[in-house]
């Protein structure tokens, strides 16, 4: 089925997984004393600093399970599974599963309305600010009828409502009659939205906001057509929809989990609903300090001292971890991700670099440290850090996408080719990646072009 990339144009943080944190070595001393409880809420810690900690995630439900508590070990099971299938967290979870589960009766369950059943992480800006509209008053959206049918106007409506239930109790969403009036607007175009040459978007999302950090609008643009001319169903538009208000009412990243409204590709044509992890984020993310919102600088000022507080405190964190692990390989990774959500890229390259010293096979690193001097736009070291990242994994996918992608925006096709060819030998199964695909078919027309 196709799959279609959902973008928001505006900077996100980039998500990285197993940072380590210095709660996860206090779990483990915890578990191995058999104090499942504090173990639990010690790797929930863990979880809170960084969403995407796997291992930390695994000896949670390890201790769910010695607790007797099977259905939210099951569930967080699912969760390592579907968040890296190919992780070795996600090999002892499957086994785990087979012990527990061996009928596949339970589902995934969201049975805590704690953090770490959220992607709060990836909802907040690359230096760690909220980006919301202010709870106290209505938040106001504008469906614009004009370009489109009757049809798709309400499916948009209906998206609106779906936000409105899912803040109902934190925060007011309604629909108004008036562009003038509205916080949110939305609009149809039968236009595609490029975001480079190899793939398109189905609606884009732009917040706008002034030098002091006062949220004025956000504006949604929905494509009604496909590139080829094809248009897109009702149900279609409906869940496009869906995504991109997450995005204008301040989800401002991705989910890594396709079971959620912003995971970043659509490839299901089945009307989707706000999963409970959708529900849950968007209510941690209005019950936080607003960095960049609609209200006075006062409120703003507040949450801009909170958010430096916060980051003050993780770097703090992270240095004393370091000083007393200094040849742990978790501990410098977990001060570089601290950096690079700082958005101190040159801090987070010497980190990240130490990190290869001590393994040089780390091949997670080699990809973060292209992914910085991608951030610092130097081009020849990204693709540097990012071809080592493909040495070390080669069949990887989402290596070798990223590497294209580089090769591709500096005109280095021929190189772009070679690393496609090498992924498809020891990847035959690569081509149905939809990214792969895409970049396959602009090298052919390249090609083509060329003769």
């Amino acid at each position: 089925m196709k799959k279609i990339f959902l973008a928001l144009i505006i900077s996100f943080a980039f998500a990285v997984c197993s940072f380590g944190s210095t709660y996860f070595q206090q779990g483990v001393s915890l578990f191995n004393k058999k104090n499942y409880q504090a173990a639990r809420a010690t790797f929930s810690k863990a979880i809170d600093i960084n969403n995407y900690d796997l291992s930390s995630r695994y000896y949670y439900a390890v201790c769910c399970v010695r607790l007797g508590e099977k259905e939210r070990a099951i569930s967080e099971f699912h969760t390592i599974i579907r968040m890296d299938p190919d992780s070795y967290a996600a090999s002892m979870s499957k086994k785990a599963l087979i012990s527990l589960d061996p009928n596949g009766f339970y589902r995934p369950v969201n049975s805590s309305s704690s953090q770490y059943d959220s992607y709060i992480n990836n909802a907040v800006t690359s230096n760690g600010m909220y980006v919301r509209w202010d709870r106290t008053k209505p938040i106001r959206v504008y469906v614009d009828p004009a370009n489109t049918t009757i049809e798709n106007t309400n499916e948009v409506k209906q998206a609106v409502k779906q936000w409105a239930k899912a803040l109902k109790g934190t925060a007011d969403v309604i629909l108004v009659y008036s562009k003038q009036s509205a916080d949110i607007v939305v609009v149809f175009s039968r236009k595609t939205f490029e975001i480079t040459k190899t793939h398109h978007t189905l609606g884009t999302t732009l917040p706008q906001y002034t030098s002091n950090r006062l949220l004025r609008l956000s504006k949604v643009e929905l494509s009604t057509m496909s590139p080829s001319g094809k248009v897109y169903s009702p149900v279609f538009i409906y869940n496009t929809a869906l995504h991109e208000l997450g995005h204008a009412l301040g989800i401002w990243g991705h989910s890594q989990n396709k079971s959620d409204i912003m995971y970043a590709y659509a490839d299901e044509n089945y009307r989707r609903s706000l999963s409970a992890r959708d529900i849950r984020t968007i209510k941690l993310l209005y019950q936080n300090p607003a960095n960049i919102t609609n209200t006075s600088n006062t409120s703003a000022n507040v949450a801009t001292k909170l958010n430096k507080k916060r980051i003050n405190t993780k770097v703090e964190e992270a240095l004393n971890y370091l000083k007393k692990n200094p040849t742990s390989v978790n501990a410098h990774k977990h001060l570089g991700s601290v950096y690079m959500g700082m958005g101190d890229y040159d801090n987070a390259i010497i980190v990240y670099k130490r990190v290869i010293i001590l393994n040089p096979k780390d091949d997670q690193s080699y990809f973060i440290l292209g992914y910085l001097y991608f951030k610092k736009k130097d081009t020849q070291n990204a693709i540097v850090y990012y071809k080592k990242a493909v040495d070390l994994k080669p069949a990887k996918v989402e290596y070798t996408v990223v590497l294209v992608e580089r090769y591709i925006s500096a005109k280095r096709y021929n190189e772009a080719r070679a690393a496609l060819e090498n992924l498809y030998r020891l990847n035959p199964d690569a081509k149905k990646n939809p990214m792969i695909a895409r970049f396959q078919v602009f090298l052919d027309f390249v090609t083509i072009f060329k003769k």
